[in-house]
């Protein structure tokens, strides 16, 4: 992150929070944090890999859970952070992952390796003028054709 991005981000957290705390006597923003959604999905998946070659055949029973926490809108202001694990279940992780270095040359490859990231974590203000997000998030075109968060 460059030091104007970083910056920026500083200054908005601060303008964002002095914001919050001298509106608190209202509860306006209590009542934004009580309309806050917290969803999520779990998908399990197992794959076994057979290769005609020298490397072990694969097994892989794996977890995928994405947990979003949305707050509600105070003063045009909201939030929003999804995270994304991925994880081996009941030790079934036999397989290997050679990009990441998991196991590389012993099973046969299964690329779903185990991993825990922030998908998005943005400061979303809207106005009727105006709409701007600020920090990371996913951008979505056209049906993921040519700009999606599908990883290939």
């Amino acid at each position: 992150m460059t030091k104007k991005m970083r910056l920026l981000t500083n200054m908005t957290l601060a303008a964002t929070t002095t914001s919050w705390m001298t509106c608190a006597q209202d509860h306006t923003v209590f009542d934004a944090l009580a309309s806050s959604t917290i969803s999520g999905n779990i998908l399990v998946r197992y794959e076994h890999a057979a290769q005609d070659n020298s490397l072990m055949d694969a097994n892989a029973l794996t977890a995928r859970s994405l947990f979003d926490f949305k707050t509600g809108e105070f003063q045009g202001l909201s939030a929003v952070l999804t995270l994304e694990n991925t994880t081996a279940l009941m030790g079934i992780n036999e397989y290997s992952v050679p990009q990441t270095g998991y196991k590389k040359g012993e099973y046969s490859v299964i690329a779903d390796p185990e991993h825990t990231e922030i998908d998005q974590a943005y400061i979303n203000y809207r106005s009727d003028a105006l709409s701007v997000k600020l920090g990371r998030q996913m951008i979505i075109m056209n049906n993921h054709r040519m700009v999606g968060n599908v990883g290939w």
